[in-house]
């Protein structure tokens, strides 16, 4: 969190920290408006121009701390925060299960919330190694909860969810996806690729057609183009 620091708007401020004998104290950004699971449940379709608004303040966020070389590895509604009145504003929390990309060996390999977990993790063999397209995968699961209402891997039975999460076998005809647009399906899919050599990475996310609106005349995205043109010597991972 001292890495992610208090600059960037869409993930969770930290400010300081304060330590005794027995305990530690951190003074993070606090949210009133609660978590985006909250706002899922109480309502029965989040307006679509919402939902565009949702994933492009989670893309800049994950762009954000991606071009810092961490991934954050349990994505979900549960940790996507919402800053004051508008269900659009979304912040990034809980990094406790972050970490570098290029640690020579993660600390809990296999690690997430199953449901929203990528298949190279909860398939992960003791030889491969993963990077920071397992969280574009678990924003997918959010996009497509956002769109039509329930996760692609929905049970009530968690070994179920769990087994469907490995097989990660999606299909994108369900109702409520198959009234929308090509563009957004598209994306949908472009995230939910099984292969994540096939996965869309974060800048490739907010430089889609479903956004095409805001690229070109938000000073955000820009400065993330910019600062994965630092970090890779290009545009993208």
């Amino acid at each position: 969190m001292r890495l992610i620091g208090h600059e960037f708007k869409y993930c969770q401020k930290f400010y300081e920290i304060h330590e005794t004998v027995h305990s530690v104290y951190l003074v993070i950004e606090h949210f009133s408006g609660g978590e985006l699971l909250e706002k899922i449940s109480l309502t029965q379709r989040i307006k679509q121009k919402h939902v565009k608004s949702i994933m492009r303040n989670l893309m800049l966020g994950l762009a954000y701390i991606h071009s810092l070389g961490v991934m954050h590895r349990d994505l979900k509604p549960e940790n996507l925060m919402i800053k004051g009145k508008k269900i659009s504003e979304v912040r990034i929390i809980d990094f406790g299960l972050a970490t570098f990309v290029d640690e020579e060996e993660h600390l809990y390999k296999r690690c997430g919330t199953p449901g929203f977990v990528a298949p190279e993790i909860i398939n992960h063999g003791q030889d491969k190694k993963y990077d920071e397209k397992c969280d574009i995968f678990s924003a997918g699961i959010i996009f497509h909860i956002l769109l039509c209402g329930q996760s692609p891997f929905h049970s009530s039975n968690y070994k179920k969810i769990l087994k469907l999460n490995k097989l990660c076998e999606i299909d994108f005809g369900v109702k409520g996806l198959n009234k929308r647009s090509s563009n957004c399906l598209e994306l949908l899919k472009g995230m939910l690729a099984k292969d994540a050599k096939e996965r869309m990475s974060a800048i490739d996310c907010l430089k889609h057609e479903y956004f095409s609106e805001v690229l070109e005349t938000d000073g955000q995205v820009q400065r993330m183009l910019l600062l994965y043109n630092q970090k890779y010597g290009r545009t993208k991972p």
